[in-house]
């Protein structure tokens, strides 16, 4: 169980506090409060993916890994949002690996709890696929750049979006 005071209380993650707090309260009623390790690994390639992970501090990373030689990270997760959300839409077998990046805690949440809420509420469908919609424009985004920046300037534009996750001047990388 997790150490909601009540329905009212916040979490921490900005999605989980951006539902209705009876529907917060009842998808976090036996959801796990567990750490992020940097290098910590959460998912694998080909992984049946059975739980969702939203930071409430710290970040996550997904990595593609088109080859046996080669690690991208596609996206960078934080309190923003929830790591492995993509089972929202019934994919549940992991296209890519999720680990720490940065440390701090996460809220993990049952596929099967995510997916009752979903039905049961609009709103809650709604904010969720909202949140896949502007994960996937951040990750094109972030193809682009990639694409079309030098080094010094990606460098830059990531350790914005990881100050922007941690809220902290000073994150440990």
């Amino acid at each position: 169980g997790t150490n909601m005071d009540g329905a009212s209380s916040k979490t921490g993650n900005l999605l989980l506090d951006a539902l209705e707090p009876a529907v917060r309260t009842s998808l976090l009623a036996d959801a796990e409060h567990r750490s992020i390790d940097v290098w910590g690994e959460y998912v694998t390639v080909g992984q049946d993916v059975r739980s969702v992970c939203f930071p409430t501090s710290g970040s996550l990373s997904l990595l593609a890994e088109p080859d046996e030689d080669t690690i991208v990270e596609a996206a960078t997760i934080g309190r923003e949002g929830a790591g492995d959300i993509f089972v929202a839409l019934g994919a549940l077998d992991a296209s890519h690996r999720m680990i720490g990046q940065i440390e701090g805690e996460m809220f993990v949440v049952c596929v099967d709890d995510l997916s009752e809420c979903i039905s049961a509420d609009k709103r809650t469908k709604t904010l969720i696929f909202s949140y896949i919609q502007a994960l996937y424009s951040q990750t094109a985004l972030s193809a682009a750049c990639n694409a079309r920046h030098l080094v010094d300037q990606r460098a830059a534009r990531w350790l914005l979006q990881s100050h922007d996750r941690v809220e902290e001047d000073t994150f440990f990388l």
